[in-house]
């Protein structure tokens, strides 16, 4: 699959400060069964020009061809099945501290059903290139992690009850350094007619 799409979005004007034009992306995917196992994967760029970087003198350090590139599988084998993908972003958005920035997602998971029951456990990280507040300041990276318990269970036909737990973990890199961490419980059923 590819496409192709030239000029800008939506309702914004040409050549504006931070707006992207000229879209390409290209995919791929592949799917099949050997014996027991199956295989899904897929991959994936997509491309933008910049229109135009900042206004001012101080504000031309901008990724003028931000990127992106994806990457996901999964293997399942019987009740199992193990998945984990990736994806990884330029960021064009830029100010006087600083210029281009990148973001950097992944996740991991694993997942088991027998009959009407199933559990699932998963890790998922984020890190983004940031600028500090001043122009003096060094860049550093936001980080976010997410790890979850969860299940599931078919009570009766069109009815189905789940549960899960996550924890995750935010640490900001930039100098106001706000840090935070939580745990959630999420339980709710579902109904199909």
């Amino acid at each position: 699959m590819v496409f192709f799409t030239s000029g800008i979005f939506g309702d914004q004007g040409a050549d504006a400060v931070g707006d992207l034009q000229n879209h390409t992306g290209i995919g791929v995917q592949f799917s099949n069964s050997f014996g027991d196992i199956s295989l899904n994967a897929s991959a994936g760029w997509e491309g933008y020009v910049l229109e135009n970087c900042g206004v001012t003198a101080n504000l031309q350090n901008c990724e003028n061809n931000p990127e992106s590139k994806n990457f996901g599988a999964t293997i399942s084998s019987g009740e199992w099945s193990i998945g984990a993908s990736w994806l990884e972003a330029d960021r064009p958005r830029n100010n006087a501290a600083g210029g281009a920035r990148t973001r950097e997602d992944w996740d991991v998971g694993i997942s088991w059903r027998s009959g009407p029951l199933a559990v699932g456990l998963m890790y998922g990280e984020a890190q983004k290139d940031v600028v500090g507040d001043l122009a003096a300041d060094p860049p550093s990276t936001d980080t976010l992690e997410i790890a979850e318990l969860n299940g599931s269970y078919v009570i009766g036909p069109g009815i189905d009850f789940h549960a899960a737990i996550t924890s995750g973990e935010f640490d900001d890199a930039s100098p106001t350094g706000l840090d935070n961490d939580f745990t959630e419980f999420k339980v709710g059923a579902a109904l199909w007619f």
